[in-house]
């Protein structure tokens, strides 16, 4: 059970990110989308960039495994992969301020112009 609800809430955010952009998303409007209570989420994730951040090693977990790397090749085309489905969509979505550099991190908070 705790991990399905884990999951849930992971959903309930990558639905949000594609409809609303990372900025924009609110815990309140995560319990909302998931159907779970502030209680619960809090149980799992502590804010919204935990999410990210818990979200963001699964699949790190899943794409670096021995058996998907034999050459420098292909970890340079997971990497790839990653940018273009994982972290382009958010910082799409999330970066407003055009003067922030190509490759931004602060305090957790990921930005790509």
């Amino acid at each position: 059970m705790p991990e399905r609800t884990r999951l849930t809430i992971l959903h309930a955010f990558d639905r949000l990110v594609e409809r609303v952009g990372f900025s924009k998303i609110t815990v309140s409007m995560l319990v909302k989308e998931a159907g779970v209570s502030r209680a619960t989420f809090y149980r799992y994730f502590t804010d919204k960039y935990d999410v990210m951040n818990y979200n963001y090693k699964q699949m790190v977990d899943t794409a670096f495994t021995p058996e998907r790397i034999d050459t420098l090749e292909d970890l340079f085309l997971i990497f790839y992969q990653m940018g273009r489905t994982y972290w382009q969509p958010l910082a799409t979505k999330t970066c407003h301020n055009k003067s922030r550099t190509a490759s931004q991190i602060a305090g957790n908070r990921i930005c790509t112009i």
